[in-house]
């Protein structure tokens, strides 16, 4: 996991912004004002990860239990759960930011925006 952020050009020279941040694959992106067309919806052999203001939940319909994380940007650990068949384990983030939650030794991940 190595972003980048790309420079937005600027008239104003003491301006700086930022035009968007890359990640390491192609369809990594932080389209924080979409909604996601899988929202809400699990399908047989997969994990739902959602987010509600400051709530990370996590839906698991694997056939085993597995290990769940969940990362800060700086790559800290702030939970970490076994999640069972069929369960979901809601886990409560004070802080707003930006999240990833890993499941499955990498296998399922998802990065979130925590509001």
């Amino acid at each position: 996991f190595r972003p980048y952020f790309v420079a937005a050009i600027s008239n104003a020279p003491s301006r700086k912004a930022i035009n968007y941040i890359n990640f390491d694959s192609d369809d990594s992106s932080f389209a924080f004002g979409d909604k996601d067309p899988s929202e809400g919806k699990i399908g047989e052999e997969s994990m739902l990860i959602t987010v509600h203001k400051h709530d990370v939940s996590v839906t698991s319909s694997l056939r085993n239990a597995t290990d769940v994380r969940i990362f800060n940007v700086s790559g800290v650990a702030i939970a970490s759960f076994t999640i069972q068949p069929g369960e979901t384990v809601t886990t409560f983030v004070p802080v707003g930011g930006v999240y990833i939650v890993r499941a499955a030794g990498g296998s399922y991940q998802k990065k979130l925006a925590v509001k």
